[in-house]
């Protein structure tokens, strides 16, 4: 006997889930922006499917954690990678 486990979507959680996840799709945006444009012009290339915004996370949280992802990650892994040495 199975028995299927529903799962809420992360972005239907609250402040802090959507604020999380907002940032971590923020830092991981670039690689994303790769991949929606290799898969516009090779459609078969990769196995799945990106789209750069969570549609479902429409809320002030979830953007304000995107944009600070987005402003801030590259220079956080920068200043990471740099200050080894």
């Amino acid at each position: 006997m199975s028995s299927a486990i529903r799962r809420a979507p992360v972005a239907s959680g609250g402040f802090l889930s959507q604020l999380l996840l907002g940032f971590w799709h923020g830092v991981i945006a670039p690689f994303t922006l790769i991949g929606e444009i290799i898969n516009q012009v090779a459609p078969n290339a990769l196995p799945w499917k990106l789209h750069l915004y969570e549609t479902q996370a429409a809320g002030l949280a979830y953007d304000v954690g995107f944009y600070v992802g987005l402003a801030g990650g590259p220079s956080i892994v920068w200043s990471r990678w740099s200050g080894r040495g």
